[in-house]
């Protein structure tokens, strides 16, 4: 149970990191060859391997979006027993953006996270909402 309230405890710590723009702080919970998949037909959709390019594309995130608030909903844990530094966990977020052209987008969604060693080894996004990544992002 305890190491279920600490991953907990991580995992609201990250999106606090993402409210307070502290991208370093942000990318310490991930591994050197992590992955994070992006939902959508937008240009930054896809996978990202590897923490620079997780890194690079969460700056872009930055740059694209000078106003985001995150807010974690939930945080569930597969083996909320396990005493162990890697599980996996599900989150279920929320979020308000403002991107540089001005215009406010808000969505929501749900985050599938692999945690092995006490980093983040692969992340994926599901929105609920997909039809405006690419208009959010300035491709449309």
């Amino acid at each position: 149970m305890i190491g279920s309230i600490i991953m907990t405890t991580k995992a609201r710590s990250g999106f606090k990191n993402l409210n307070d723009r502290d991208l370093d702080r942000f990318m310490k919970s991930w591994a050197e060859d992590a992955v994070f998949v992006y939902p959508g037909h937008a240009s930054v959709s896809g996978e990202h391997a590897g923490k620079r390019a997780i890194r690079s594309w969460w700056a872009h995130f930055l740059e694209q979006f000078p106003q985001a608030h995150f807010t974690c909903h939930n945080v569930c844990i597969s083996r909320c027993f396990a005493m162990g530094s890697s599980n996996d966990m599900t989150l279920a977020w929320s979020v308000r953006t403002t991107n540089r052209n001005g215009k406010e987008f808000a969505n929501k969604g749900v985050s599938t996270v692999k945690i092995v060693g006490g980093k983040i080894k692969r992340f994926e996004d599901y929105f609920f909402s997909t039809d405006t990544i690419a208009e959010a992002w300035g491709d449309e």
